[in-house]
């Protein structure tokens, strides 16, 4: 289960934080939009703040090999490290009211 919402976001990295957005958002990755460049492999931690007073997440990531810098949306896929048990509970609590949301939306 994926969610697709723009989360304002940064990537930070030893040596920068990189501002964007969270575009698809699952409990093991994340598409970060950017127009910075990142190459795959770079390791850091994904920090948001989640809708609906969810709270905020920092999650370490890998930049994966998927980059569309030369497309629309600009961004990276993230895949997430070691997520603590709670952060992942926020998680799935915000990918359940998106998806309720949008099934009242549909309906």
């Amino acid at each position: 289960m994926a969610a697709d919402l723009l989360i304002c976001s940064e990537c930070v990295f030893p040596d920068r934080r990189v501002p964007g957005f969270v575009l698809r958002l699952s409990r093991r990755e994340a598409y970060f939009l950017t127009r910075e460049r990142i190459s795959a492999g770079e390791r850091g931690r994904l920090a948001l703040e989640l809708p609906w007073r969810l709270g905020r997440i920092e999650v370490p990531v890998e930049v994966g090999p998927y980059s569309s810098l030369d497309r629309r949306p600009p961004g990276v896929g993230l895949s997430f490290g070691s997520v603590p048990r709670s952060q992942l509970d926020s998680i799935e609590r915000y990918l359940t009211r998106y998806y309720d949301l949008l099934a009242q939306l549909q309906a």
